[in-house]
């Protein structure tokens, strides 16, 4: 028995009648081609991670590159902000749970899987501690279980977490440049004061012989 071949654009059978309705690549709308952004490079993109086969995967609304061999997944740049934002949930519950990839001894930077341009290392969402592959033009390269581990800890609440120790942080560096703005500019408030009492005593000085001439005549002429 030969197994149904469905097409990755529209998941519709290939090869028989009412299947798959997709127009050949060549005549395919620009406007139909863009929710299908992986569509065309498929056969020909391999896994960064291992060279294994990618395929083209629906995980309920969400459209991933997910490698057969090691399981690792390639989405597109909305979908990976959405996992970490509050609207994300539906998006964080559509992806099957795995168990996350163990890291390598030996850092390696990977090659996206659509332009083949070596990808930067971040962590996602710069406190996640989940260090990811990103493409700045197509997209991020989440290894085995790095999706369900960024998850967890997005479910947590460990984001909020770290941005409330973050704005702590701030607040806490905040009152502390005002304290020493306030100190520096008591001292610098307080030596000007003392400068204008100096130059305050060098003008008395500078009228004191005639002052103290006329004191001393008018105590002479007192006596």
């Amino acid at each position: 028995m030969i197994d149904r071949v469905v097409c990755l654009g529209c998941g519709g059978e290939l090869g028989v009648q009412g299947g798959c309705t997709c127009p050949p690549p060549s005549v395919l709308p620009a406007s139909h081609a863009s929710g299908h952004p992986y569509r065309s490079l498929v056969d020909a993109a391999p896994c960064p991670r291992c060279g294994g086969r990618l395929d083209e995967e629906d995980f309920h609304d969400v459209r991933a590159l997910d490698c057969r061999a090691c399981h690792g997944l390639f989405l597109d740049r909305a979908t990976s902000e959405k996992l970490s934002e509050p609207e994300g949930e539906s998006i964080r519950l559509a992806f099957p749970k795995r168990a996350r990839r163990p890291e390598d001894a030996d850092v390696r930077y990977l090659a996206c899987p659509l332009c083949q341009t070596r990808m930067n290392r971040t962590a996602f969402a710069r406190v996640s501690g989940v260090i990811v592959d990103v493409c700045k033009d197509h997209g991020v390269w989440f290894d085995c279980g790095e999706v369900n581990a960024i998850i967890e800890f997005v479910e947590s609440g460990g984001l909020e977490r770290e941005r409330a120790k973050q704005r702590f942080a701030h607040d806490e560096e905040n009152a502390r440049l005002r304290a020493e703005y306030q100190r520096v500019h008591g001292e610098a408030e307080a030596a000007a004061g003392r400068n204008r009492s100096s130059w305050n005593r060098v003008d008395l000085l500078g009228v004191s012989p005639s002052l103290v001439e006329l004191l001393g005549g008018s105590g002479r002429r007192s006596s």
